[in-house]
């Protein structure tokens, strides 16, 4: 509750707005999500849960759990956790100075995670906060420590391939998609 009220989100998954309660359950959100997502242009959308434990570093944990599962065009529908480390890039890097990097060692809530991720490559972008409730984001680039837990759903769009290729323009790796 923030002053009395209810917090209250809501997405926009499919062109199908997806209101939900803070105080509700999980079953409710994830068929809420489920039902929204049924189908894509060239498929359907499976949804993918787990969890990481206490000193497992994210992003390759998420990368390990999306080839095991042979995960071909992944995104992230949501993550909740904390994390004790970061390291993340920020926007201001180019394809001359892609190195404007921040190591951070405290404690973070992972308020946001979204991205592209398959077996091929993954793009994540992370928003985490302070002690303090003080934001900072940025792509993410391993390093990422989980503190207490981090609860991951992942969407399978089922039917369609994601490949990165690097742009000659950006100087980094885009997606393609197949």
């Amino acid at each position: 509750r923030v002053h009395g009220e209810r917090m209250r989100s809501s997405v926009v998954v499919g062109g199908i707005l997806v209101a939900c309660v803070a105080a509700c359950s999980r079953k409710w959100i994830l068929n809420r999500i489920r039902s929204a997502l049924e189908t894509t242009s060239r498929g359907t959308v499976r949804a993918h849960t787990f969890r990481l434990n206490p000193g497992q570093e994210l992003k390759s944990q998420m990368c390990e759990f999306v080839k095991t599962k042979g995960i071909q065009a992944g995104f992230v529908l949501t993550c909740v956790g904390s994390l004790s480390k970061a390291t993340l890039r920020l926007a201001n890097a180019s394809k001359d100075n892609k190195n404007e990097i921040i190591n951070l060692n405290e404690r973070f809530e992972i308020v946001s995670l979204v991205g592209t991720i398959s077996a091929n490559g993954c793009h994540l972008h992370i928003a985490l906060a302070d002690l303090n409730g003080n934001t900072i984001g940025g792509h993410v680039m391993g390093g990422c420590t989980v503190f207490t837990t981090a609860e991951v759903v992942i969407g399978e769009c089922i039917g369609i391939t994601y490949k990165r290729e690097m742009d000659s323009v950006t100087g980094f790796p885009e997606l393609v998609v197949c």
